[in-house]
């Protein structure tokens, strides 16, 4: 009996998320995120967080030492990319974002809201 309901609230649970979920093309990024002002969460991170159309990124934080930033957006083939100038120690990142129910989520564990 135990093993039958483990079988099917796996796949609900599944396919649920996939329905909800809608992978943002680079398009729907520049169109919806870019030039508003968000904010952001990963972890136990979090701040501000504006995309500009010029590719640039200004972004407010609570990580210890760099209350805020600036840096770079761009897309390479379906990801988006970042680079900053302090956070990450510049290093490149890319992911992908999702819509579900009026947030943006990342590949990444992160999240952009109003």
């Amino acid at each position: 009996m135990r093993f039958a309901a483990v079988i099917f609230v796996i796949p609900f649970g599944i396919l649920n998320t996939a329905a909800l979920a809608e992978t943002i093309t680079e398009a729907a990024f520049k169109s919806e995120i870019v030039g508003s002002n968000w904010k952001w969460q990963e972890g136990k991170y979090g701040g501000t967080i504006t995309y500009k159309a010029d590719g640039t990124i200004s972004v407010t934080t609570n990580v210890k030492g760099i209350a805020k930033d600036t840096g770079r957006w761009w897309y390479k083939g379906d990801q988006f990319c970042s680079s900053y100038k302090k956070l990450r120690k510049g290093k490149e990142k890319c992911i992908t974002f999702s819509k579900n129910a009026g947030q943006y989520q990342t590949s990444s564990g992160g999240r952009l809201y109003k």
